[in-house]
């Protein structure tokens, strides 16, 4: 079971005021999410979430850094450290599942 985006998230001024970088990487950030203690958490780097989203969405992956960062600003995800590297925590308020 993978996450979808919830329809309310992308009809809102939030979704609106993201830029197309963000938007994409927001959506492929979902295939790579785990489901881990209630959270959808997607667990690596920067650079490597750059390159596996740059690939899929033919955005660079330097762009997609922006885009984590700009999603970041935005409420839309949670970032923190762990022993592997960075792991990303989807807001509750962006998925449906």
């Amino acid at each position: 079971m993978q996450p979808i985006l919830e329809q309310n998230f992308t009809n809102s001024p939030k979704w609106q005021g993201l830029s197309p970088h963000a938007r994409s990487t927001l959506q492929g950030l979902l295939q790579f999410a785990q489901r881990r203690h209630c959270d959808w958490v997607i667990e690596g780097t920067p650079k490597q979430i750059g390159e596996w989203i740059g690939s899929e969405a033919e955005i660079e992956p330097a762009k997609v850094v922006d885009a984590l960062r700009e999603l970041t600003n935005a409420g839309c995800l949670k970032r923190g450290q762990t022993n592997s590297g960075t792991r990303c925590v989807v807001a509750p308020s962006c998925v449906d599942r």
